[in-house]
C-alpha cells in the first residue's frame, strides 16, 4: 500500500483514525484547520502536531494539530487572521463536569457549529448550534465544523476524557477464633454472614453512584491490583467525595507526570468547595485538598450552563495563578492545582481558624483567646494584607474563618476564593455580608480598603467588642446579591414591608456605629479600629500605614504617655507623633477639607458638614450603578 500525505480538508476528520495513546496521552481536542490564518493560542505543553491516518487501498497521513489539557490551563483560544490583523475568534473552555467543551463566541458575529458524526447521544437540535457574540454553548464529544459568516474555518473533533483511578483501601479480614476461652465459649462468625470482600465494597459503590453521570472511574481494590478491575460510571464530582482512605491516581499528560493522593481526613463541606487533608505522592504526607464543586444545575439551558462552567474555571484560574505569586509567612503556600479537576494543593497549617467553636470561640460567641493573641494576630494579619496590596491583589473575603491561628505558627491568611487584581471586581457576590464595607450600598465596590474594613470587623470580635456575627446575628442575614435589587411591593395594606437586604446591611452598620462609640479612648487600639472602619473609604487606613501604628504601638513610653495624657495634652506635647494621630476620629464631618469620591470616580473637595455622619440612604442605594 502507498502512503500519501495532505493537509486539506479533501478528506473529513470523521474519517481519520484516532489511536489509543492520543487518549492515553490526554489529547482532548483535535484541530484540522479549513484556511490559512487559523491562530491557536495556548501554551506550548499543550499544542502538538499529530499524524492521523485514513486506512482503505490507499493510506493517507493528514497532520492536525493535537490540544491536551495540562494540569494549570481552564481553556485555549481560537483566533483568525483576516485583512492583515488577528481578531479573537472564540474562547474554548473545558467542562471539568463532563467529557464536553464550552464555546464562547468572541468574534464580532455569530459563529455557527455542526455535527458531521453520527454519534447516538447527539439528536437533530444537538447537532448544530449558532452562537451570537458573547454567547457560550455546550457540545459534546463528535466531530464538528465551525463557520463564520458561511465561511468554513475549521474542523475539530472533542475526544473523551482520560478519567482518573479509584483504589479502595484494603479492610482487615475477620478470622474466627481457634482457641476456647476459659470463662466464655468460643466464638466464631456466624455462616450466613459472609466476610467483606474487595468485590463487596466495589458493589456497595455501585449502588451510590447516578447512571446518568458522565466520567468514568477504574475501582481497583489494592489486594487484587493487577488481578481484576471493574470499569462503572461515576458521578464527575467523585473528587469532592472521597471517603477517608480512598486513593485517587490521575493520568499523566505531555510533560507531567502522573500523581495520586489519598484521603485522610475531613476538614470543611461549603457550598462552592470540599476540603480535606490528604497524602499527596509529589508534595508530601499531608496536604490540603481543596476541591471546586460544580455549580451546574439539571434545570439549567445550554447556554446558562455554559456561563456557570466559564465563571467557574475563571474563579478557580485566578485564586490558582493569584496564590502562585505570594510567599509570606503569615499566608497559606500553595503547592499545585489541577485545572482537570478543579483541585488546589495548599500547606497544612496545623491550627484552627479563628471562627472555630470550642477554639477560638467560646459557648457565648465570643473570642476565646487573650490579649497577647489578638495583639499577634492583628500584627500578623496586617502585615500579610500589606504584602498582597502591595502585589496589587484584593482578598475580598477577610473575616475569622479565614484566618488560621495557633500560637506557634502565628496567624495565616487562607482561602483566596475571591481574590481578584486591583482595580478590578470578583466573578461572584460571594462573601459573608457582616463583612461587606458601607459604599457597597450605593456602588458595588470591592478592593484593599474594603479588606481593610473587613479586617475592621474581625478585630472587633478579636478584642472582644462583639461576638462573632455570622453566628450571633443569623436573623439579621442577608445576602450580598440582593443589597442592589428593588424593595418587593407590599400586596395588601395589612400586610408589614419586609426588610430588604439593604435595610438590613444599614442595620448592622448602626450597630457597628453604636459599638465604636462605646470604645475606650483611652486604649490606644480604638483609634486604630475607627480608623479601620472609617465610613468614608477614602480616609480609610491603608494596610501599610496600619502596620506602621501597630509598630507605634508596641513603644512602651508612647504607649503610657498616651494613656496619661488627654488628647489636648497630646496635641501640644514634645513627642513626635505621627500625622495620623491629629485626626478626628468622630466622623468625616470634622476635618477641613474633606475628600469624597464622586460617582465618576473623580476626587473633589468638599467643605466640612456640620451634621453627624450619615449612613447611606435608601434612595442612595437605588441609584443606577455608574
Amino acid at each position: 500500500m502507498a502512503t500519501k500525505n495532505t493537509g486539506h480538508l479533501d478528506i473529513p476528520l470523521q474519517k481519520l483514525h484516532i489511536d489509543n495513546h492520543h487518549h492515553s496521552e490526554g489529547v482532548r481536542v483535535i484541530i484540522h484547520p479549513a484556511q490559512r490564518g487559523v491562530v491557536i493560542d495556548t501554551p506550548g505543553d499543550c499544542l502538538r502536531i499529530v499524524t492521523l491516518y485514513t486506512y482503505g487501498t490507499v493510506v493517507r497521513a493528514v497532520r492536525v494539530f493535537g490540544i491536551a489539557q495540562t494540569p494549570s490551563q481552564v481553556k485555549f483560544s481560537l483566533r483568525l487572521r483576516q485583512d492583515g490583523d488577528i481578531c479573537s475568534l472564540c474562547d474554548v473552555y473545558y467542562d471539568h463536569g463532563s467529557d464536553g467543551l464550552v464555546l464562547r463566541n468572541t468574534y464580532h458575529s455569530p459563529i455557527r457549529i455542526n455535527s458531521t458524526s453520527a454519534f447516538a447521544s447527539l439528536d437533530e437540535t444537538s447537532s448544530q448550534h449558532r452562537i451570537e457574540p458573547d454567547d457560550a454553548q455546550v457540545i459534546a464529544p463528535a466531530v464538528w465544523t465551525l463557520s463564520v459568516e458561511d465561511s468554513l474555518v475549521l474542523e475539530f473533533r472533542i475526544l473523551p476524557r482520560f478519567h482518573p483511578i479509584l483504589q479502595l483501601p484494603e479492610l482487615p479480614t475477620l478470622h474466627p477464633s481457634t482457641k476456647p476461652n476459659k470463662l466464655k465459649r468460643a466464638r466464631s462468625l456466624p455462616e450466613d454472614i459472609e466476610t467483606p470482600t474487595s468485590q463487596i465494597r466495589i458493589n456497595q459503590k455501585v449502588k451510590t453512584l447516578h447512571t446518568e453521570d458522565e466520567g468514568v472511574l477504574l475501582y481497583i481494590p489494592s489486594s487484587q491490583r493487577g488481578d481484576s478491575s471493574t470499569a462503572l460510571t461515576s458521578p464527575s464530582r467523585h473528587v469532592q467525595s472521597l471517603a477517608e482512605g480512598d486513593k485517587l491516581i490521575f493520568p499523566g499528560v505531555w510533560g507531567h507526570d502522573e500523581y495520586s493522593i489519598t484521603k485522610r481526613r475531613h476538614v470543611a463541606s461549603a457550598g462552592l468547595a470540599e476540603v480535606y487533608h490528604a497524602n499527596h505522592s509529589e508534595f508530601g504526607e499531608c496536604v490540603v485538598v481543596k476541591a471546586l464543586k460544580s455549580p451546574i444545575s439539571k434545570t439549567e439551558s445550554p447556554q446558562e450552563v455554559g456561563r456557570r462552567v466559564i465563571s467557574h474555571a475563571d474563579s478557580w484560574f485566578r485564586e490558582f495563578a493569584l496564590q502562585k505569586e505570594l510567599d509570606h509567612d503569615s499566608i497559606v503556600k500553595i503547592y499545585g492545582g489541577d485545572a482537570r479537576y478543579m483541585t488546589l494543593y495548599l500547606e497544612y497549617v496545623p491550627a484552627n481558624d479563628l471562627a472555630k467553636s470550642g477554639i477560638w470561640r467560646n459557648s457565648e460567641n465570643n473570642f476565646a483567646g487573650t490579649k497577647d493573641d489578638a495583639s499577634q494576630i492583628w500584627s500578623e494579619i496586617a502585615g500579610a494584607l500589606e504584602y498582597v496590596h502591595d502585589k496589587g491583589i484584593d482578598h475580598n473575603d477577610i473575616k475569622p474563618s479565614n484566618i488560621l491561628f495557633s500560637r506557634e505558627r502565628g496567624a495565616v491568611l487562607c482561602d483566596f476564593g475571591l481574590s481578584c487584581l486591583t482595580g478590578s471586581q470578583p466573578t461572584t457576590n460571594g462573601g459573608t455580608p457582616y463583612y461587606i464595607p458601607p459604599e457597597y450600598l450605593t456602588r458595588t465596590l470591592r478592593g484593599q480598603l474594603a479588606d481593610i474594613w473587613a479586617f475592621g470587623i474581625t478585630m472587633l470580635y478579636i478584642l472582644g467588642h462583639i461576638p462573632l456575627p455570622e453566628a450571633k446575628h443569623k436573623v439579621l442575614y442577608w445576602r450580598i446579591a440582593e443589597v442592589h435589587s428593588p424593595a418587593r411591593p407590599v400586596r395588601t395594606t395589612q400586610q408589614p414591608r419586609q426588610p430588604t437586604a439593604a435595610d438590613k446591611m444599614r442595620s448592622w452598620l448602626s450597630e457597628i456605629e453604636e459599638t465604636k462609640k462605646s470604645l475606650d479612648m483611652t486604649d490606644y487600639s480604638t483609634f486604630m479600629l475607627i480608623d479601620m472602619l472609617e465610613q468614608n473609604p477614602v480616609r480609610r487606613v491603608m494596610a501599610s500605614e496600619l502596620q506602621k501604628r501597630i509598630v507605634f504601638e508596641k513603644k512602651p513610653k508612647y504607649r503610657a504617655r498616651m494613656k496619661e495624657r488627654s488628647n489636648d495634652e497630646q496635641e501640644n506635647d514634645g513627642v513626635d507623633l505621627p500625622s495620623w494621630r491629629s485626626w478626628s476620629h468622630e466622623g468625616s464631618t470634622t476635618e477641613e477639607n474633606t475628600v469624597i469620591v464622586t460617582s465618576d470616580a473623580k476626587v473633589i473637595a468638599k467643605p466640612p458638614d456640620p451634621g453627624p455622619p450619615l449612613l447611606p440612604t435608601e434612595e442612595e442605594c437605588t441609584l443606577p450603578r455608574p
